[in-house]
């Protein structure tokens, strides 16, 4: 990281490192959520799946 901030070529920065990190934390949680959205809708849509 230390070699990288002098260099101004390069896209690597704490708030790269961080929106990455971030990312992979949130990536599953985002997959959990649309699933579970998208499972509400089919039932309110066909209350005799209930």
């Amino acid at each position: 990281m230390d070699e990288e901030k002098h260099n101004l070529d390069s896209e690597f920065n704490d708030k790269n490192l961080l929106m990455t990190t971030m990312n992979l934390f949130l990536a599953g949680t985002e997959t959990t959520s649309t699933t579970l959205r998208w499972a509400i809708q089919i039932l309110a849509k066909y209350p005799q799946v209930q």
